[in-house]
């Protein structure tokens, strides 16, 4: 009697695939302010230089928090864990820069960069200039990633400090950001 098994297959089959905009993905990142937009690829950019309104940068010797600036939501079939993978190699962006999520518009903050939650810069300018003592007063050191079920997504926020050692008035800064999502 066999066992059902075979020694050797060949078969040929269709496979198809779709690209999206970053806003139609499977891993969907959203607009949500002025401060994202979709480029001419498809690709959410995040861009903190001029307003449209006057505006042209941030201040200098201060510490700057965007709630809201984009949607990332799981429009997949299974829940992920969502990250911010350090991927830069200019110390500016490991100390002087927070990625954030919030659950709900306006809602609490939580960090998911950077891994180890070097937030001296940012203490510093806020000792300094205010009655906050610690960037945790604003933003909840969170772990390294957040889980995301099917079709629920968080709002995604950004802090900079600008210290005279980190960009002095006049300068500017540019890197990218890598967003991983990795099924649970």
């Amino acid at each position: 009697m066999g066992t059902g098994a075979f020694s050797f297959l060949q078969t040929d089959r269709d496979i198809s695939i779709t690209v999206e905009n970053d806003s139609d993905a499977y891993l969907g990142l959203i607009e949500d302010s002025p401060y994202a937009a979709e480029n001419s690829n498809g690709e959410l950019t995040f861009n903190f230089g001029a307003s449209g309104n006057g505006g042209s940068g941030l201040n200098p010797n201060s510490v700057t928090l965007f709630d809201d600036v984009a949607i990332v939501r799981n429009q997949g079939t299974k829940e992920v864990e969502l990250s911010v993978p350090d991927t830069t190699s200019d110390g500016f962006w490991s100390t002087n820069f927070v990625a954030y999520v919030q659950s709900n518009r306006g809602g609490g903050r939580q960090s998911i960069w950077p891994k180890d939650g070097s937030t001296s810069n940012f203490d510093d300018l806020l000792n300094d200039r205010t009655n906050i003592s610690s960037l945790s007063d604003l933003i909840t050191t969170g772990p390294d990633s957040i889980t995301v079920s099917p079709g629920n997504g968080y709002y995604l926020g950004f802090a900079f400090a600008t210290n005279e050692q980190a960009v002095s008035a006049g300068g500017s800064k540019s890197t990218g950001i890598t967003f991983r999502a990795e099924e649970t």
